[in-house]
């Protein structure tokens, strides 16, 4: 099954960690490829609201956070949208 390389560029992709420069540095690299639709944030409470509003492709969700770990983070989603893909 080939991957429509044009079509993988343009999904919806979120970058979530309480580091700015791994933020920074994800966006570098995700643009050099030229993804076109990157979004991040530093504030892991801001993720639910972010992925409601935009409905993301793929999240990159840090692990280790204040306020919220990664895995809270995909409690609230999980909440939110169930077990879908």
């Amino acid at each position: 099954m080939a991957v429509d390389l044009k079509l993988l560029k343009e999904s919806k992709i979120l970058v979530v960690d309480d580091n700015p420069s791994n933020v920074l540095l994800l966006e570098a690299l995700l643009q050099q490829e030229d993804y076109q639709n990157v979004t991040s944030t530093t504030d892991p409470t801001q993720v639910r609201e972010l992925h409601n509003k935009n409905d993301y492709d793929l999240i990159l969700l840090d692990i280790q956070m204040p306020k919220l770990n990664g895995f809270q983070v995909m409690e609230q989603l999980k909440e939110k949208h169930g077990d879908d893909d």
